[in-house]
């Protein structure tokens, strides 16, 4: 029996999380790969220096957070319609978010308070564990009682789902709102 929906947020909730800052970071790659230096670490001071060095970056630390934090209307109407998916679901299991996160985009997520359909929040950063490390999904099921086989894990990274498969979770791999029609044939 399904007892909890573990969603992602990044490429789930929101697509193309880096639109924003983009505009000076055109190169995802590198981004990606400075950015998740920094998703189980407690500051990501260091990560704005990184950015200016590698993508040779004039602009402040409050700057480069503002644009890393952007989003634009059609970010956030996607983001309602699977936040609507998820609320017609509320109840029926825990819902909890698993997500990789600097600590800067985790305190503007947790200040935007937008997200509580979620029973509990759980960002890479806060925890010291960043996905797929199956660390991190033993940490948060053993906070709620809950064993793989009771989990399905929602997540756009083909190797988060096969961490989280490989640990007994159900998954579904995001590709669009549409993979969301699983969940409710998961939970019977």
């Amino acid at each position: 029996m399904i007892k909890a929906i573990l969603s992602d947020y990044d490429g789930v909730l929101i697509p193309d999380e880096y639109r924003g800052i983009r505009t000076l970071c055109p190169d995802v790659t590198l981004l990606e790969r400075i950015e998740s230096a920094y998703y189980a670490t407690a500051t990501c001071t260091g990560l704005w220096e990184e950015l200016r060095n590698a993508f040779a970056l004039k602009e402040s630390d409050d700057e480069l957070r503002m644009l890393y934090n952007t989003e634009d209307d059609e970010q956030r109407q996607f983001e309602a319609r699977v936040l609507d998916r998820y609320r017609e679901i509320q109840g029926d299991c825990l819902l909890l978010l698993l997500s990789n996160q600097i600590t800067d985009r985790a305190n503007y997520l947790r200040a935007r308070n937008h997200l509580g359909c979620f029973d509990t929040l759980y960002f890479s950063n806060e925890l010291g564990l960043q996905k797929p490390n199956p660390a991190i999904f033993a940490l948060v099921l053993a906070r709620h009682n809950l064993s793989p086989e009771e989990v399905i894990f929602i997540d756009d990274a083909q190797e988060n789902i096969d961490a989280a498969s490989a640990l007994g979770m159900q998954t579904i791999h995001f590709t669009g709102i549409e993979s969301l029609d699983r969940i409710r044939s998961l939970l019977s």
